[in-house]
């Protein structure tokens, strides 16, 4: 293999990171540290939602036979995932962001992360080579940062 992590292992990252701060919210009771963890929570998944859009949408439609479809079923996830981050940091900008809403949140970019991880990845993985993976994974690092 080549020096970086590819596209997968930085999408299995995303996940470490929602999947943590998701919990970390869940089990908070302090309204000021809670809403701290939502802010962190959010960020990550509108973060993960640009970057997908970008990188993994458009060689999705460049490289898989079919992949037009395929990104279009990602594109509908990631438009609900956005649509409740939206009324999750306007929610949350007032201190009023309820645990209900946070897990919504939270179970939507779960989602998102499995359909990305068991259907799109997948699909990409078999019609590239491992050298064109770890590109998409360099564009998502370097978009980071």
């Amino acid at each position: 293999m080549g020096h970086g992590a590819d596209l997968g292992t930085e999408l299995a990252a995303d996940r470490k990171l929602i999947e943590l701060v998701a919990g970390q919210c869940a089990a908070e009771h302090d309204p000021a540290r809670q809403r701290a963890l939502v802010k962190q929570l959010t960020a990550a998944v509108e973060e993960h939602v640009t970057l997908t859009s970008k990188c993994l949408a458009g060689a999705l439609r460049e490289y898989v036979p079919g992949g037009g479809e395929l990104s279009r079923q990602g594109e509908r996830v990631r438009d609900q995932v956005s649509w409740t981050l939206g009324r999750v940091a306007e929610q949350n900008g007032y201190g009023e962001a309820g645990p209900e809403l946070v897990s919504t949140l939270a179970g939507q970019a779960r989602g998102l992360l499995d359909v990305e991880q068991n259907r799109l990845l997948p699909a990409l993985e078999q019609a590239v080579t491992w050298h064109v993976l770890e590109d998409l994974g360099e564009k998502v690092r370097a978009a980071r940062h």
